[in-house]
């Protein structure tokens, strides 16, 4: 999770910096795949310590708002930084993925985050195969 890096000015520079195309959830995840094409890499360092407050996966704890961001946002990154074969592992784990986390979230009574994961993906595979990407909001 990137909700503590340190990258340097000539690392962040070649990369351009975060897409504002993705705005939140997979934003680290464009930028790391982004600067190890630029010929950066990553360095984990194992005694800093990061607190994160809260954790919203697709299994648990999910808003309407992170579910949409969460289920549009992978294709995002994939359309930015994948290749043809990208796509040949993307669809099918992302289908299971996103299809698994629905159901869960139906049985559980919550619904709204269901729909939620729906519009999320629908509207992430419009803009990746190039139509209009429909902003976050605030």
């Amino acid at each position: 999770m990137g909700c503590a890096m340190l990258v340097t000015r000539a690392c962040f520079e070649a990369v351009g910096g975060f897409s504002e195309e993705i705005e939140v959830y997979y934003e680290d995840v464009d930028f790391c795949v982004g600067a190890r094409a630029c010929g950066f890499g990553a360095v984990v360092e194992p005694g800093a310590v990061v607190y994160h407050d809260g954790f919203r996966g697709f299994v648990a704890g999910l808003t309407p708002w992170a579910a949409f961001l969460k289920a549009r946002n992978p294709w995002l990154l994939v359309r930015r930084r994948g290749g043809p074969g990208t796509w040949l592992t993307f669809v099918p784990t992302y289908l299971v993925m996103i299809g698994a986390s629905a159901t869960l979230y139906a049985v559980r009574g919550r619904g709204d985050i269901s729909r939620a994961l729906a519009r999320g993906a629908l509207h992430g595979l419009r803009a990746a195969v190039g139509g209009r990407r429909t902003p976050a909001g605030p």
